[in-house]
């Protein structure tokens, strides 16, 4: 990589949107079923996204958990961090036992679902994974959406942009990157810190289809070090987690967490949303975009 080429892009003033992407509007069908999650670890609050699919499970990043998975999580419903909407606690996560963020070309099973306390509100509706695999094609369009930074390097000061619902569209570079990961386009355009958990959707006829989930960035999105810390910029590739790879896991955490002694009543993924709402907050500002810890310089989105 040109590093030279890279300096206009990292000192370019701060851009309108996620990226080369839009605001999206509470109407939006995006807006329905992407969700704002903010984790707290000790002092530190952080930045994630997520994917409604059933109408009390929500779909993430495996390291938005926090390293040992000791984060508290709650969801915010709005498509501001500084709007007012529903904010509900996870009261449940789920994480592969495979979950790892080992830099040896294996996958990072990068993935977690999250039951809630009580149903999403109103105006809110899961959508389905995806079930066929030939959208899974290197040039396939995607359309990436997230509470992420709209700046490509995390800034000193500030936070970036992150606690505002964008989206973009981007295309597959390496459908088959691992057996359960694929690479997406980023360059001038994408996701970055605070979209992990995100979806990348499939747009059809009959409505969106969520096809990944934002996970980590690539060697190719490195800067130059700074002692022996690593950074990392949203510049060049993203990965996902393929969720039809994950299929068979989400399956089995699904029913883990449905099925639970304190679960209530059987809520079967994809029916229609509850009518509670709970308190309408305002999300807190973070103090960063990623889960602390080891995660600082894995190149977490």
């Amino acid at each position: 990589m040109n590093l030279l080429a890279l300096v206009p892009l990292l000192f370019s003033p701060v851009q309108p949107d996620i990226i080369g992407g839009s605001d999206v509007p509470p109407q939006d069908p995006v807006a329905q079923s992407t969700v704002l999650i903010i984790g707290k670890i000790a002092r530190a609050t952080f930045t994630c996204s997520g994917t409604i699919i059933g109408n009390d499970l929500v779909l993430t990043a495996g390291h938005c958990l926090g390293g040992p998975g000791y984060a508290s999580l709650t969801v915010y419903f709005s498509t501001d961090r500084d709007g007012s909407g529903p904010a509900i606690a996870v009261k449940q996560q789920e994480r592969p036992d495979s979950y790892n963020t080992d830099h040896d070309g294996k996958p990072w099973d990068d993935i977690a679902l999250l039951k809630l306390a009580e149903p999403i509100p109103a105006g809110y509706h899961p959508v389905p994974t995806l079930a066929d695999a030939q959208w899974i094609q290197n040039g396939a369009q995607l359309l990436l959406a997230g509470y992420g930074m709209n700046v490509p390097v995390a800034p000193e000061d500030g936070d970036g942009g992150t606690g505002h619902l964008r989206k973009v569209e981007q295309k597959i570079l390496q459908a088959d990157y691992t057996k359960s990961e694929m690479l997406v386009d980023i360059h001038e355009k994408g996701s970055c810190f605070g979209d992990s958990g995100g979806p990348a959707y499939i747009e059809t006829a009959k409505g969106l289809i969520l096809a990944g989930v934002t996970s980590h960035l690539t060697e190719n999105d490195r800067l130059p070090d700074e002692g022996h810390r690593k950074r990392y910029g949203c510049l060049v590739d993203m990965v996902y987690t393929n969720v039809l790879a994950q299929s068979e896991w989400i399956r089995s955490a699904a029913a883990k967490l449905i099925l639970s002694p304190d679960a209530g009543r059987w809520r079967r993924i994809g029916s229609s949303p509850g009518d509670r709402r709970s308190a309408r907050a305002r999300a807190p500002r973070s103090t960063g975009s990623r889960p602390r810890g080891n995660r600082a310089s894995c190149g977490c989105a």
